[in-house]
């Protein structure tokens, strides 16, 4: 597949899940608490994070040497651990934000892009 067609399926994918974000932020009436940058639910949840991503980087040494043919599975894999773990602590402690629901909407196209993307990369 050419590059610019990988380029409008991508481009497709985020225009889409901008879309239903927004339709969901106004059928649910979810009052976002930051635009940018994500606020952790408490600190359990941040120290949930932080371990995470060192336990990514720190395996991801040993991946890379040792087991190349995972290699490509490694940082999908992370970004969906991550709103995993989000979207669990957001319906565990502030269920009543629904914010959970927008990182279940993002875990989402994340587990359907990325198979995608790899399948049009090789």
């Amino acid at each position: 597949m050419e590059l610019y067609e990988v380029l409008l399926f991508l481009g497709a994918v985020f225009v889409i899940s901008y879309v239903i974000e927004k339709l969901l932020i106004k059928r649910f009436n979810i009052k976002r608490r930051t635009k940018f940058i994500y606020k952790h639910v408490n600190k359990l949840h941040k120290r949930i994070e932080i371990t995470a991503i060192i336990l990514f980087f720190v395996s991801g040494f040993f991946v890379i040497d040792s087991y190349p043919t995972v290699y490509p599975y490694w940082i999908p894999g992370f970004f969906i651990l991550t709103y995993s773990i989000r979207s669990y602590m957001e319906w565990k402690f502030q269920r009543e934000t629904r914010e959970f629901i927008l990182s279940i909407m993002a875990l989402i196209t994340m587990v359907v892009l990325f198979p995608f993307v790899y399948l049009l990369m090789s």
